[in-house]
């Protein structure tokens, strides 16, 4: 006489088969499985805290910021909207003290791409666009007092060169919309002579003005009489004057083969007005910035940033690779923080020590910016924030 098994028993042996058997081929492919996965997957998120330090302040104006800086007493932290809202916190206790508009007009919507302070604190600019319905883009810049709110002057200008003040504050310069460079005397509100079309930049005395045409024309021209003092031979960009104004740096591209270019620094004496150095570099070069002591070069390339020591012309190597979108050295040349779309990263340049490294974590929309007493590290991120590190935690964590 056969016996005779329920179905239900037999359903629950078959499961207990599969679920050995599942098990051993588990226990199996665990150890293979976990070393591949460890090739490809990304950190966790606690993993990613613990090597991206948290910032100390979390600031929000509630809208995508674009612009971040300090006043240069280091009192007031402001922050520039795209859609041209201007937030100005007091620093430390990151109170709120103001905020105010650079309005759109009823062409269209207002896109905020530009802060400054003049370095003595007394003015701030704003530059924004305003698009029309024919495609076209309406820039104008205003001059503000801070303390107030108020606004003090608008013009009209060209998107295509970037506001400023002089070092010593009496000048506001801008391109107008017929592309001619204006100079304006804050002190007496005359305008000086008109100036050639061209990239510009002061000297650190405020006496030079060296224009960069498109033409690859480096002319340095004084300030005060509008007069021709220099010209610089070959094909060159002006990028940056060194802090005791002795240098300028000029960047030479040269067209290699298609897609591939190579650039070359070269520092020009302004006194002799003759080439003193010349510093080589392997990728086009799209930035160059002195430190504030004059003993560093950084150099911002397509892909990669170099950083060189001025009186030696000795490359030096920072850990690090990627396509940045800016360089920032700290007042008093210690650190030198980079941003791009993607990560903020932060060198102890002493020790060539990484400080801080968001890996991606955070989208970094605009400037970064050291605080004037090198306490802070600010940057605005597309979360509609502005995220501040306190140095002193990074150095002595």
């Amino acid at each position: 006489m056969k016996s005779e098994i329920p179905l239900k028993a037999m359903l629950s042996v078959a499961r207990s088969s599969r679920a050995i058997r599942n098990l051993s081929v588990s226990l199996l492919l665990a150890p293979l499985l976990a070393g591949f996965a460890g090739c490809w997957q990304p950190k966790s998120v606690e993993q990613a805290w613990q090597s991206k330090p948290e910032p100390s302040i979390v600031l929000r104006p509630g809208c995508p910021a674009s612009n971040v800086l300090f006043s240069p007493d280091g009192g007031v932290l402001a922050a520039g909207c795209e859609r041209g809202r201007i937030t100005l916190w007091e620093s430390g206790a990151w109170k709120v003290l103001r905020t105010f508009e650079h309005p759109p007009s009823a062409a269209g919507h207002s896109s905020l791409f530009q802060l400054r302070f003049s370095p003595d604190g007394r003015w701030l600019a704003s530059q924004a666009g305003v698009g029309g319905l024919n495609g076209s883009l309406d820039v104008t810049a205003k001059l503000w007092d801070p303390a107030s709110g108020r606004e003090l002057r608008t013009c009209r200008c060209s998107a295509d060169l970037r506001v400023m003040f002089s070092p010593d504050s009496r000048l506001f310069l801008w391109q107008d919309p017929e592309r001619n460079l204006r100079l304006l005397n804050l002190a007496t509100s005359k305008e000086l002579p008109t100036l050639p079309l061209g990239e510009a930049l002061f000297s650190p005395d405020s006496r030079l003005l060296a224009l960069s045409s498109r033409a690859g024309e480096v002319r340095v021209f004084e300030v005060a009489t509008g007069s021709e003092v220099r010209a610089l031979p070959g094909k060159n960009v002006a990028r940056a004057f060194s802090p005791d104004g002795l240098l300028l740096a000029v960047v030479t591209t040269e067209r290699l083969r298609a897609y591939a270019q190579k650039g070359t620094i070269k520092l020009w004496g302004m006194n002799s007005g003759e080439e003193v150095r010349t510093l080589g570099s392997t990728r086009t070069i799209a930035d160059v910035a002195f430190s504030p002591d004059g003993r560093w070069l950084g150099v911002r390339t397509v892909d990669d940033i170099e950083l060189w020591e001025v009186k030696t012309a000795k490359q030096r190597s920072l850990d690090g690779y990627s396509e940045w979108d800016q360089l920032t050295f700290s007042p008093n040349s210690r650190f030198l923080a980079a941003g791009t779309g993607q990560e903020l990263r932060l060198w102890d340049l002493g020790s060539g020590r990484k400080l801080l490294e968001t890996d991606g974590y955070y989208h970094v929309s605009g400037n970064v910016v050291f605080s004037p007493d090198v306490r802070w590290l600010a940057l605005t991120t597309r979360e509609d924030a502005v995220r501040l590190w306190d140095l002193s935690k990074l150095i002595h964590p």
